[in-house]
């Protein structure tokens, strides 16, 4: 009997964990009111003592546990007492882009789980690449376990799509509606009219949020001064980044930058 397993029937969609950071650390204060970021979260507190609030909910972070915080999830830290933690910082890129419900996720860790941990918490520095590889396989093995579905976007045509990918591609000099209208192939009112009609923004909205999503990211995983970090996502200088900065984040980018310290 033939193995029909042994047929792929569909291409498979380009889906990969980019780790930004990996860090122990024995924490002694951790009482932060907002650590919303536009990156994942994976925790593992090998000890008790620290607790997240979400949406209202305390969840108390228990060792037996691994937890996964979706990005621009907002959550607040607190300790108790001293505790020792693994965190890990992670984007996912997928096509379609995959989302979930904006929540806290809890795993009890099982023996997959703990084939991975095991060798992130001996912390070898001379296993490197070792070490990064159980880091990717821990957070995909535990992204498996999540309701992940495609993210609205997916719902824009090919056109808008297009349009689309090029804001993401424009953060450092910036693009205009004209331009995108050509690269979607329609006329520059007919375009912004549907694009705004498809995601509920504007062109030039979409273009400050991917600015300011890569302003965070750089912030919290590069050494790059914030005078550097505006002018690399196209602001003329720092006061314009820091103005629209804290209108779309809630603070100044010098706050977000020392939140991100140790967490």
């Amino acid at each position: 009997m033939q193995d029909e397993s042994l047929y792929i029937t569909h291409k498979l969609q380009p889906l990969h964990v980019e780790l930004l950071l990996m860090h122990f650390q024995d924490v002694h204060h951790w009482n932060i009111p907002d650590l919303r970021a536009p990156y994942w979260r994976l925790y593992h507190n090998t000890t008790a003592g620290a607790e997240v609030l979400c949406h209202g909910v305390r969840t108390v972070l228990k060792p037996d546990s691994i937890y996964i915080i979706p990005c621009e999830l907002p959550f607040a830290a607190k300790a108790h007492k001293p505790f020792r933690q693994m965190y890990i910082h992670f984007l996912l890129h997928a096509q379609p882009q995959l989302i979930c419900e904006p929540q806290l996720y809890r795993f009890k860790i099982d023996a997959e789980i703990q084939q991975w941990l095991c060798p992130l918490e001996q912390n070898q520095p001379t296993l490197a690449h070792a070490t990064q590889l159980a880091a990717t396989a821990l957070v995909s093995a535990t992204l498996a376990r999540l309701p992940l579905v495609p993210s609205p976007e997916t719902a824009l045509s090919p056109r808008l799509h297009r349009a689309m990918q090029r804001i993401t591609q424009s953060v450092g000099v910036g693009i205009s509606n004209d331009e995108l209208a050509r690269v979607a192939a329609m006329n520059t009112n007919a375009f912004i009219r549907a694009f705004r009609e498809a995601t509920g923004k504007t062109p030039q909205v979409c273009l400050t949020e991917a600015r300011i999503r890569e302003a965070c990211l750089r912030l919290h995983h590069s050494h790059d001064s914030i005078d550097t970090i505006a002018a690399d996502c196209g602001y003329c200088d720092r006061y314009h980044f820091t103005r629209v900065f804290k209108q779309y984040r809630g603070l100044p980018p010098a706050i977000f930058r020392q939140q991100a310290i140790g967490h």
